[in-house]
């Protein structure tokens, strides 16, 4: 039976959605559940894979499936609120002809035997799995991945396609992931993998594509061109790394429009060793920077929350949280936070030159340190915004001191923000296209910003907001406590323009902070409301799409629409 027709809109995946990987089926699952709650926090509705491990769940061709252990863990997940991935691989003996130790990773000879099992799975589990991910790293030959009756790239496309026509058949609103997943020292690279699906006609059998870009320890971010181990990871620019082969493999099969799962990535830990700990937290947290930077990746999804096994071998170390329930301290805290907050940078950390940097939750602002000089750029869509005033930086670190500082190679400082004494702070990337660094003590208290705000369609300036600047920070505006909205020039402080909205002997014992917001309406008008929505001032404006409030470095302030140089409201020129 198909899922009706209100399931059939395809959910929209970014770079801010995340996840992990369950792992290994064992009792307490509601334990492991709770546990990736709370790492992800509250609302978060992270996206867990899990596998179907069909060589476990049907022991003879046409016998009955046995979904007890499966259906334990998707009903845990969906239970809190979370999203599944289901993993579909792993054959049994009967369906693949081979036997033995790691038998499971042949692929099934038969296409009828594998259209019956994701029939069977779809059909099962209805609307409680959103995506499925053909196989696990099928690439990896042979040791996930195999064949001997045609080469398993081959193979594995007409799987592909196989599970693609029967998902869609029964869920129009499932995301199919494919691809040769794990980075390998052969000519079976997940780049070349794609390029055989482009090559023979298999581009729309699949509506992302999934990769493990686990990196080598010297971090996420360093080449892997001119040495012997690969990355799957690697720079942004260029093609020394497997993730921008995969996307210039995507590019070349005129695929760019869909985007790049990370379905595993993380290191290999153990408490007995505190600085590998040390270590991966610090990968981990470049590689979901630089993840999200990127135009075109899509979910992160760490390997995994908790350690699969007690086994003195890497392969058991994966997790965040041992097997004893201990958290690896501070890669779980550090990660924990990172993947809730894409666009901040907390203190005690820092962004490196070359790529790795912040992204606004909207993903049109980026900070990032430019490697060709050395200097902080902040930009919107692409376009400057706010630089620091000097260059010759390669890591930009929030002290724990309170201040933002751009450090040279011998750690000398080549910028700051003047805020040393203010104590520890975070600082964010906002959807305004403000960089702002603000107290931990007191969130609300403002210690430094670009002033590089706009207001776009749908945001609110409030009392007690950092004012919107000209970008050569010649004049701000503000919404003040008493209702005025304010235009000043920065260096002296003198009024040049205002609302005249001010509340007449106002204090604030008699009319509370943040009384009034100012917001821009979506339909192109800006207003002004008073506390319960009735409006105090409005400039009558309304356009189909919106506005957007900027102030110009000659002093004027503009409604306009972005992408057009059409002015439909300003105070006029000082």
């Amino acid at each position: 039976m198909r899922q009706s027709d209100a399931a059939t809109v395809k959910p929209v995946y970014t770079s801010s959605d995340v996840g992990t990987n369950l792992g290994h089926y064992e009792s307490g699952v509601a334990d492991r559940v709770d546990g990736i709650d709370a790492f992800f926090g509250a609302g978060r509705s992270p996206i867990v894979r899990v596998s179907l491990s069909w060589q476990k769940y049907q022991l003879s061709r046409g016998g009955p499936i046995n979904w007890t252990e499966l259906d334990d863990q998707v009903n845990q997940l969906r239970a809190k609120g979370m999203r599944v991935l289901l993993m579909l691989g792993y054959a049994p003996s009967w369906a693949n002809g081979h036997s033995g130790e790691r038998a499971e990773v042949w692929f099934p000879t038969e296409d009828a035997d594998w259209k019956a099992i994701v029939d069977a799975t779809v059909a099962h589990f209805g609307d409680k799995v959103q995506i499925y991910e053909v196989w696990n790293e099928p690439n990896w030959v042979p040791e996930f991945g195999n064949y001997d009756l045609k080469p398993p790239v081959e193979r594995y496309w007409e799987l592909v396609r196989i599970a693609s026509a029967s998902i869609r058949a029964t869920c129009e609103s499932c995301t199919v992931l494919a691809g040769g997943s794990a980075y390998a020292k052969s000519d079976n690279t997940p780049s070349q993998w794609l390029g055989y699906a482009y090559e023979h006609g298999y581009r729309s059998d699949f509506d992302a594509v999934a990769l493990h870009p686990y990196s080598r320890w010297d971090g996420p971010g360093v080449p892997d061109c001119g040495v012997s181990e690969m990355q799957g990871f690697g720079p942004l620019d260029g093609l020394c790394g497997e993730l921008t082969r995969v996307r210039a493999a995507m590019v070349a099969g005129g695929d760019s429009g869909k985007k790049i799962w990370a379905t595993e990535i993380g290191y290999p830990t153990t408490l007995t060793n505190p600085a590998l700990v040390e270590r991966a937290r610090y990968n981990m947290l470049q590689a979901l920077r630089m993840w999200r930077l990127a135009s075109y990746t899509g979910p992160f999804l760490v390997f995994t929350h908790l350690d699969n096994c007690a086994d003195a071998k890497e392969s058991c170390w994966y997790g965040m949280v041992d097997r004893t329930g201990a958290k690896k301290q501070p890669l779980y805290d550090g990660l924990s936070t990172a993947l809730q907050r894409s666009n901040t940078l907390s203190s005690g950390t820092e962004i490196a030159a070359g790529g790795v940097g912040l992204r606004s939750t909207d993903g049109r602002t980026t900070l990032t340190v430019r490697a060709s000089d050395g200097v902080a750029v902040l930009a919107r869509d692409g376009v400057t915004i706010w630089k620091s005033p000097a260059g010759g930086g390669v890591r930009l670190r929030n002290q724990g001191d309170g201040n933002l500082v751009l450090l040279d190679d011998g750690g000398a400082a080549v910028w700051g923000s003047g805020t040393a004494t203010k104590g520890a702070s975070l600082l964010t990337v906002q959807d305004d296209g403000n960089l702002v660094l603000r107290g931990n003590a007191n969130p609300g208290e403002v210690h430094w910003a670009s002033g590089t705000a706009q207001l776009r369609p749908g945001q609110e300036l409030l009392p007690g907001d950092p004012p919107i600047y000209s970008s050569t920070r010649t004049y701000r505006l503000q919404l003040q406590t008493d209702g005025n909205l304010v235009l000043k020039n920065n260096s002296s402080g003198a009024v040049v323009w205002s609302s005249g909205t001010a509340v007449p002997d106002y204090t604030s014992a008699s009319m509370p902070n943040r009384v009034f917001r100012l917001k821009v309406e979506p339909n192109g008008n800006m207003v002004m409301y008073k506390r319960g929505g009735a409006v105090r001032w409005q400039t009558g404006t309304g356009v189909t799409g919106g506005l957007t409030l900027k102030v110009q470095n000659d002093g004027n302030v503009i409604l306009y629409r972005e992408g057009t140089t059409a002015v439909h409201w300003s105070t006029g020129k000082p």
